[in-house]
């Protein structure tokens, strides 16, 4: 009697136990884009979200960073990272240098672990804050976590922001 009740547990232990096929995928650029496009804040988007003008500027879409905040560049060598985030746009302004460092940053921490990124370069405190900087280490092996100490530490990250932040409320009609 026993083996009667045995087997079927097994038998639905051996199915549920199958490898899974299931992909971890992230967001693509449509997803920030769209996002970006809908927050009606005070900087204007383009109808397909690849150029932006702020504060005078206009930027052209270059790259997204885990599909939740995107780089865009303004053609001579100045870079504004944008990230939508509740009702507003979150914004950093840099230099070339400073662009390379955030992207050594995603290299080192990989695309999939770049969400601590996002955190960090939506508040005023950016790296300086250094539970931003642990969370980006959350998660990293020893030797990534390592890598990613020295780059803060040799470009001094701790003490500066990779720019200038500046948050874009939603504007109301």
């Amino acid at each position: 009697m026993k083996n009667l009740i045995i087997l079927p547990l097994l038998a639905i232990f051996l199915v549920a136990c199958e490898k899974s096929t299931l992909k971890i995928t992230h967001p693509d650029d449509n997803f920030f884009l769209n996002k970006l496009k809908t927050l009606g804040t005070d900087f204007t988007v383009s109808s397909d979200g690849k150029t932006i003008t702020a504060n005078g500027t206009n930027y052209t879409f270059e790259k997204t960073i885990s599909g939740l905040g995107g780089i865009y560049s303004d053609g001579k060598g100045g870079y504004m990272v944008v990230v939508p985030a509740g009702e507003s746009a979150h914004t950093v302004t840099m230099g070339e240098a400073e662009k390379e460092t955030l992207e050594e940053i995603i290299d080192i921490i990989g695309m999939e672990n770049s969400g601590g990124i996002i955190g960090a370069l939506t508040t005023t405190e950016g790296f300086k804050d250094n539970k931003n900087i642990e969370g980006l280490k959350s998660g990293l092996s020893d030797d990534k976590k390592r890598q990613l100490e020295d780059l803060i530490a040799n470009k001094k990250l701790d003490e500066k922001n990779l720019g200038t932040y500046e948050k874009f409320p939603k504007t109301t009609t």
